[in-house]
């Protein structure tokens, strides 16, 4: 593959180009650049970082837990403010809970599918943070941000270039080869390569940077002392050699893996032989904790036989490449058509687009869709234009207003995707405008343009739940995606 034979630096520098026209990338890497940025030295900044907490309603749950725990709370008064809760646990460790809720968040909206890049940097993460108590380490919030964000170039690749991020799991195959090896082959860098690149892209602290980098062997026990170089380092990289012996490689190869990391790790960071297996089972659990609440079951996970990166299975794993399958092929010929418009100079028909999108999302199994537009005094969405069966009663229904709080105007206003193609029942009960709608199956995408609700792209079935893996759900975000890119790059509303 041409990137193959590139330099290392210019199949990089054209990678990140590459980026900077996909999708969400750019939108989420400006969020964790103004996080990162921010400044304990300024009150903007902390009213910034207040607004950012509460912008997530299980940051904001995280936030104030910590604060009135015993570590921060002694006089026994409930903190209810996040701003409090700030000035109480320091402003630098709430700012690194925003920053790993960032990453755990885009991973979780990329779909079913990267449900398992999400285990396993949680794993990291809660791995590197029970290590830095056991070693002595006193920032553990840091060490935890460090392990979420320690694969993130392997994360980037797999989001974001999945077709090409797949092939590095057959080159795996092959007797003694690594993973640098394998991505070097497929990319022409490293995935730390990326890492550090995107890393400074998104203007992380350096600290969390130091970490991405393979970690020097100590010949010496290192000491447990925040200002020792190497301590964290090694603590992330231990912790990413735990994920990938217990959860990423052959189970029969676990003890063996397990009593090598000890002789490798054991003696400088002062563990004892029972100290690694405790780490792995009590991470283990927190880490289940943590899915649980967002909805995933350990259960529902590939945790065995992974054999390293790209051997995922069902919806565990990326994205398949789109257009393999016939069912969607009119979806992806209609991407492929606004991305073509994007490229060109040609005038663009946004109607005439917006109904095409529309008949396509129905042909794939939809029963009737709609794109609706926020008023211009913005305190409602209604429908503009809408397909398929029933698709009157839909653009009589769908009025959202946006300065009622519901379900649907929470989505909307925050900008998140709603997608439920089996098991939407709950959040129907819960929301005025879904009870009237009655969908069995239902998407709710947010359309955003410079940063500003535009309008929303909806479909759903009345009578069927959807029955398909979630490269349907992927597309509906990739057509949503493009047609944002193309309105804003044509400088036209949507209702032109």
């Amino acid at each position: 593959m041409k990137s193959a034979v590139l330099p290392a630096r210019q199949a990089l520098a054209g990678f990140l180009e590459r980026l900077d026209v996909q999708g969400d990338f750019p939108a989420f890497a400006e969020h964790v650049s103004r996080i990162a940025l921010l400044s304990k030295d300024t009150d903007a900044s902390i009213r910034v970082l207040t607004d950012v907490i509460l912008d997530d309603v299980a940051l904001t749950a995280k936030v104030l837990r910590i604060a009135n725990s015993v570590l921060y709370n002694r006089t026994g008064d409930q903190v209810v403010a996040v701003s409090y809760a700030v000035l109480m646990m320091g402003f630098e460790r709430v700012r690194d809970l925003a920053l790993s809720a960032k990453l755990f968040d885009h991973l979780k909206r990329r779909g079913p599918g990267f449900r398992q890049l999400m285990a396993m940097s949680l794993l990291t993460a809660n791995q590197s943070q029970r290590l830095a108590r056991i070693a002595g380490y006193p920032a553990t919030e840091e060490a935890y941000l460090c392990g979420m964000f320690h694969s993130l170039g392997e994360i980037i690749a797999a989001c974001y270039t999945p077709e090409e991020y797949g092939q590095i799991s057959s080159l795996m195959a092959e007797p003694g080869a690594t993973v640098s090896d394998a991505a070097r082959h497929v990319f022409g860098f490293t995935f730390e390569a990326l890492g550090l690149a995107v890393a400074g892209q998104f203007n992380l602290p350096a600290r969390i940077v130091s970490t991405m980098r393979s970690a020097p062997e100590s010949a010496a026990p290192l000491k447990p002392h925040r200002a020792n170089p190497n301590l964290l380092s090694r603590l992330v990289s231990l912790a990413d050699q735990l994920t990938l012996v217990c959860y990423r490689a052959d189970p029969a190869g676990i003890p063996a893996g397990l009593a090598r990391i000890h002789e490798e790790y054991g003696r400088e960071l002062g563990l004892p032989t029972e100290a690694i297996q405790e780490i792995v089972d009590g991470a283990f659990e927190e880490t289940r904790e943590t899915l649980a609440a967002h909805g995933v079951a350990v259960s529902d996970l590939q945790f065995q036989s992974q054999a390293l990166i790209g051997q995922f299975s069902g919806a565990g794993g990326p994205p398949a490449p789109v257009g393999r399958d016939a069912r969607f092929e009119p979806l992806v010929a209609i991407i492929h058509r606004l991305k073509q418009l994007e490229q060109s100079r040609e005038s663009v028909d946004a109607a005439e687009l917006i109904a095409s999108a529309l008949e396509a999302v129905c042909s794939v199994g939809w029963e009737r869709a709609a794109f609706a537009l926020v008023s211009g005094d913005r305190t409602e969405m209604r429908v503009r234009m809408s397909h398929g069966e029933g698709h009157a009663d839909l653009a009589e229904q769908l009025t959202v207003a946006l300065t009622t709080v519901s379900p649907l105007q929470t989505a909307l206003v925050k900008h998140r995707d709603l997608i439920h193609l089996r098991d939407g029942v709950g959040l129907i009960r819960g929301d005025a405008v879904l009870r009237r709608l009655r969908p069995v199956s239902f998407v709710v995408l947010p359309v955003v343009v410079g940063d500003v609700l535009v309008g929303c792209l909806y479909c759903d079935h009345r009578r069927d739940r959807i029955d398909s893996d979630h490269r349907l759900g992927e597309l509906l975000v990739n057509l949503r995606d493009s047609l944002a890119r193309l309105f804003r790059k044509k400088g036209i509303g949507a209702g032109d």
